[in-house]
């Protein structure tokens, strides 16, 4: 078993200057080392000990796991293997997520002179990994990672922890972005004029109606997140005010939702432009069809095993299980139906019945990896198939969504029936994605004469 400092891992975190780059960081060549040594410096005035040593014990334990290793091989399974064994040799959780923090801001800050290393979502780290600004404030009197840690898993449902993680990173990230001296902020300096501003970054405001779109909405969940967790510090006795509670939120504007909707020949495009050359490729054309014909989450689409996808009688269909556990059952469009047959065949997986539906890809070659195809990894694959297809603006996982639903009430669709495709438990939710309400007639824009 590898050889870790013992806990807490150093007296003095100065005694880092004295390494040397590690053997898998030299051979990466002088662009790595360069880059090494710039978050080297951060790790070596690092306040937190775990953190300062999280990098270098990361690396050496690779090197006697596999010497010899290229940092472009590292995978999403060597982070949760080291955060195991972290755990077998007496880390705390609090310890862990620490040093987590650590190799995240290594990875996310090599990916320019190893792009391999984005590929690897933080979603996949098997554990939770705090803001640095969180991490560097904890000491063994202040423990605001244990606070984080408590915060989240207090929250029982998935999705919420997520969002309240991303929230906290959001806030975190930018207090430091915009922090006045070489110093990481503290915590318990926080000011309400911080908090307005940080507001007025992530806010998108019209003179009329003030903020766009559902901008408010996405205002109120991220502050939602960072309140709760200050209110969490205050009851673990390491605040004793939350600034953020008197902070006003901008309001929210009602009508319309602003998910994107795509043009549906633009949809029609983005499948025919896929070359059909590996098994990513069909995978990719498999994915963006269930969610423009079946009107799924994405979430639930990322969840979904090759036995989901059943034969009863002549008809195909797609079983899976939504928001609030709901089961779901979709009859398979056939134009669908023909793409997920082309992708099983194809893959193999039509024999595989336990295996994820979806599934990642190997960077090079597009061969499938078995693991579950992630939220993150789906969302840059549509950025990048709508690149493919001549469409630059905005579009995510739900636009797909929130196109079928347009283009079923479009050609006729009841809305009764929109919504149980949708799985809303209201149709005024349904209501919100469709955009033929407000679609222009372009003859009614040619009487307009002078």
């Amino acid at each position: 078993m590898p050889k870790h400092d013992t806990f807490p891992a150093l007296s003095s975190p100065s005694t880092i200057n004295t390494l040397a780059p590690p053997d898998i960081i030299i051979r990466g060549g002088q662009d790595v080392v360069a880059t090494y040594a710039k978050l080297h410096t951060i790790f070596a005035n690092a306040q937190n000990d775990q953190f300062a040593v999280g990098v270098s014990d990361f690396l050496e334990w690779l090197e006697d796991l596999a010497p010899g290793m290229s940092l472009e091989h590292i995978v999403e399974d060597n982070i949760s293997s080291h955060l195991s064994n972290l755990a077998s040799v007496g880390c705390s959780d609090a310890e862990q997520a620490s040093r987590l923090c650590a190799i995240d801001l290594f990875l996310t800050g090599m990916e320019e002179s190893v792009p391999q290393l984005g590929r690897i979502p933080r979603s996949s780290y098997g554990g939770l990994c705090p803001p640095l600004l969180i991490v560097e404030n904890s000491s063994e009197n202040a423990d605001y990672v244990n606070v984080y840690i408590d915060f989240l898993m207090s929250h029982t449902n998935r999705k919420t922890r997520e969002v309240y993680a991303q929230g906290l990173r959001r806030f975190c990230d930018w207090i430091v972005d915009h922090k006045t001296s070489s110093r990481l902020p503290v915590l318990s300096d926080l000011t309400g004029s911080q908090m307005a501003a940080f507001i007025n970054s992530i806010s998108e405001t019209d003179e009329e109606t003030g903020l766009t779109d559902d901008k408010a909405r996405t205002v109120s969940t991220v502050f939602s997140a960072v309140r709760t967790y200050l209110d969490a510090c205050i009851a673990a006795g390491l605040l004793k005010t939350n600034v953020a509670r008197a902070v006003r939120l901008p309001r929210v504007p009602s009508g319309k939702g602003a998910t994107p909707v795509l043009d549906n020949a633009l949809v029609a495009r983005m499948i025919d432009m896929i070359p059909m050359e590996t098994e990513a490729d069909y995978r990719d054309r498999a994915m963006i069809a269930m969610m423009a014909y079946s009107l799924f989450r994405i979430s639930a689409v990322c969840r979904l095993q090759v036995r989901d996808y059943q034969m009863r009688g002549n008809l195909r269909y797609i079983v899976t299980v939504e928001k609030r556990s709901k089961v779901h059952e979709m009859p398979v469009h056939e134009i669908l139906a023909h793409y997920i047959d082309d992708y099983l065949r194809t893959t193999g997986l039509i024999d595989r019945p336990d295996a994820p539906l979806f599934q990642g890809s190997t960077p090079r070659g597009g061969s499938l990896t078995s693991h579950a195809y992630s939220r993150n990894a789906s969302w840059k694959m549509i950025q990048r198939r709508a690149k493919a297809a001549g469409y630059f603006g905005e579009v995510g996982n739900h636009s797909l969504r929130a196109t079928g639903i347009t283009n079923y009430l479009a050609h006729g669709g009841q809305l009764e029936e929109a919504r149980k495709m949708a799985g809303h438990k209201s149709a005024e939710t349904t209501r919100l994605y469709d955009r033929n309400i407000d679609a222009v007639d372009p003859e009614e824009v040619s009487k307009i004469r002078y």
